[in-house]
């Protein structure tokens, strides 16, 4: 069962050609490229890679190690991730069966080369929309990638410059994950700063100026370092009591 997140009409794309496509993907006996992971690795067409990335197409030009090796080091990512990513760059499309199951409900605190992500639960609010008629809140909770797929997807599209929008797409669905779930504003602000998302830390700032709940647990320093000093931009550093004798 395969749900979309990458477009808006789901007859946007003709079934015929997406059905070619998943085909292609779940082909494993023609893909010529191994994605190296931390914990194993996830085969792809090379082709696929260069036509998705400049950046892969330079990777896998005949100069490069990974072209002679057919080898792409990316052990920042766990194979299911790898998985979730490639099923989008094949597809437009997820499926639940690449997350069920995964301990992935937050972001290690290596998996980004910025500032520690102080980790904060509550994954909830964000809904991609199924392609069967069924809209039980059940199933629907079951399309919900969890947060770090979001993040990763979003990180790896803007490292390695993936055409067709994918990281504007991931921002879109971040930022409504966090309209619906204050909880994670943290976690993803931490990440915006870490990966210097443009389109994201400024959300991020609009975000916490109408937000009486950000504005407390700032003047009380609550937030993470990161987060405070960003919203230094917007609000005046708190002055920190001292006791005099």
């Amino acid at each position: 069962v395969y749900y979309r997140i990458l477009m808006g009409d789901a007859n946007a794309v003709c079934p015929a050609a997406v059905a070619v496509w998943e085909s292609l993907f779940m082909d494993d006996a023609s893909k010529d490229v191994e994605l190296i992971c931390e914990e194993g690795s996830v085969r792809c067409h090379a082709v696929v890679l260069r036509a998705a990335s400049d950046v892969f197409k330079q990777m896998l030009s005949s100069e490069m190690r990974e072209a002679q090796e057919k080898r792409v080091e990316l052990r920042s990512y766990s194979a299911r991730q790898l998985k979730f990513m490639t099923r989008l760059l094949y597809t437009g499309q997820v499926d639940a069966s690449d997350w069920a199951d995964s301990d992935d409900e937050s972001i290690p605190v290596q998996e980004f080369t910025g500032p520690p992500c102080h980790r904060v639960p509550g994954l909830a609010g964000w809904r991609s929309r199924r392609l069967c008629t069924s809209s039980s809140d059940e199933e629907t909770r079951e399309a919900e990638p969890p947060l770090v797929y979001l993040l990763t997807t979003c990180s790896f599209a803007k490292k390695y410059q993936i055409c067709g929008g994918l990281c504007a797409q991931m921002v879109s669905k971040i930022k409504k994950r966090v309209k619906h779930d204050l909880a994670i504003y943290d976690e993803v602000c931490c990440f915006a700063i870490g990966e210097d998302i443009g389109p994201l830390r400024l959300f991020c700032v609009n975000f916490a100026r109408d937000s009486a709940v950000i504005r407390r647990r700032f003047e009380k320093g609550e937030l993470p370092p990161e987060v405070a000093f960003e919203l230094q931009a917007i609000w005046e550093a708190p002055a920190k009591k001292r006791k005099f004798f």
